[in-house]
C-alpha cells in the first residue's frame, strides 16, 4: 500500500502538536503511521488495543513511561506496548509515530 505525503490528513492535537496522518481514510490496517512535529507535552495516557512506535527525525522527545523518563534523539526509537500509562513531551521535535493495529481514538484513554 502506498501512502503520499501530499494525501496525508494535518491534525492540529494541541496547540504545539501537529500530526500529519497518512492512513486516516483506510480502516482495519495491521500498523498506520504519522509524521509528528511536537513542541510540547501530551498525556499521561494509556492505548488500551495497540502499541505505538516513537522515532524521532530530529529534536528530544522525551517520554515518561510508567513513571520513567526516556530521552530520545535523532534515529532513537522507542515502542510503547498496549495498556502502558506514557505522557511525551517534544522539544522541536519531528518524529515518526506509528501503532499497531492501526490506531483507534475509542482506544485511548487519558489519565491523570
Amino acid at each position: 500500500m502506498k501512502f503520499l505525503h501530499k494525501n496525508s490528513k494535518r491534525k492540529q492535537i494541541t496547540a504545539n502538536i501537529v500530526l500529519n496522518e497518512y492512513c486516516d481514510e483506510a480502516t482495519d490496517l495491521p500498523i498506520d503511521g504519522a509524521y509528528a512535529q511536537i513542541n510540547g507535552a501530551f498525556g499521561p495516557k494509556i492505548n488500551r488495543t495497540f502499541s505505538e512506535l516513537f522515532f524521532v527525525i530530529s529534536g528530544k522527545l522525551h517520554l515518561e513511561v510508567n513513571d520513567v523518563l526516556h530521552t530520545l534523539t535523532a534515529k532513537d526509537m522507542y515502542i510503547v506496548p498496549p495498556n502502558t500509562k506514557h505522557k511525551i513531551l517534544g522539544e522541536n521535535c519531528e518524529a515518526f509515530i506509528s501503532c499497531s493495529p492501526q490506531f483507534n481514538v475509542q482506544d485511548v484513554e487519558m489519565c491523570d
